[in-house]
C-alpha cells in the first residue's frame, strides 16, 4: 500500500501513515525518509540532508511520529 500510482481517472491515491500501518498483518519494522534537505531550501541548506527514522509497530495500535527539525539537527519520539 505506501507505493501508489494513478488511477484510471488520473487520481493518485494519497495514503496516510495509519492507512499503511493499519494494513500490516503482524509486528513489523518500518523506515521514514524525510528529505531534509529540500525542506530547508536545497543542496547544502542542512547538515543532515536525510533524516531516517525506524521504528516497530505492531497491528491495532496508532503512531504518531513528529520530527522537530533545525539546520544543524533532529530528533524524533513516539508522540500521543
Amino acid at each position: 500500500m505506501p507505493y501508489s500510482s494513478a488511477t484510471s481517472g488520473g487520481e493518485v491515491p494519497v495514503h496516510t501513515l495509519d492507512d499503511v500501518l493499519g494494513a500490516a498483518a503482524g509486528p513489523a519494522r518500518w523506515t521514514l525518509r524525510f528529505d531534509v534537505e529540500a525542506y530547508f531550501g536545497g543542496p547544502g541548506a542542512a547538515f543532515f540532508p536525510e533524516a531516517v527514522v525506524v521504528f516497530a509497530v505492531c497491528p491495532g495500535q496508532r503512531y504518531h511520529v513528529p520530527l522537530l527539525l533545525a539546520p544543524y539537527g533532529y530528533t524524533t519520539y513516539r508522540g500521543s
